[in-house]
């Protein structure tokens, strides 16, 4: 029980982290498109994708990181399955949320529509959660150890 309970405080604490971060790298990425200079919605999506893609990696790699039994090795492939997953989330994210209007609280059942960077940051958060749980659970696996700490 004690060890699934760990996964679940990690991976919470991997959506949460990898949430904040990525709104973050969407903050630095539109601080970097607007004082370039750039004109092109593609240079936009690209650094988008990216930043909130990278930020959610990091914020992952963070809450799954092992201080106690660190091996350089498995820290990069953790840090890169980390941050591939947010890329992808990002973009379905991204996506999904291009088109999609989400139901207000409000009495008089108004319709708001939810940004696609919005949703490009939760997707990058929700996959790199659960890339980065199922990576752990395959290197329990592998590794052959029973117990998951």
């Amino acid at each position: 029980m004690r060890g699934v309970l760990i996964l679940a405080g990690r991976s919470v604490f991997g959506l949460l982290s990898g949430m904040v971060l990525s709104m973050a790298g969407v903050a630095i990425a539109w601080g970097l498109f607007v004082f370039s200079g750039s004109q092109s919605a593609s240079i936009w999506f690209v650094l988008l994708l990216l930043a909130a893609g990278a930020g959610s990696g990091i914020g992952g790699f963070l809450a799954w990181l092992k201080i106690d039994q660190y091996d350089p090795g498995t820290a990069a492939v953790t840090a890169f399955v980390a941050v591939l997953a947010g890329v992808g989330g990002a973009w379905s994210g991204y996506e999904y949320g291009a088109y999609r209007t989400a139901a207000c609280c409000d009495v008089s059942g108004a319709s708001i529509s939810l940004s696609p960077v919005a949703f490009s940051a939760l997707g990058a958060a929700i996959v790199t959660s659960g890339a980065l749980l199922l990576f752990e659970l395959a290197k329990k696996r592998f590794t052959g150890r029973r117990r998951i700490l």
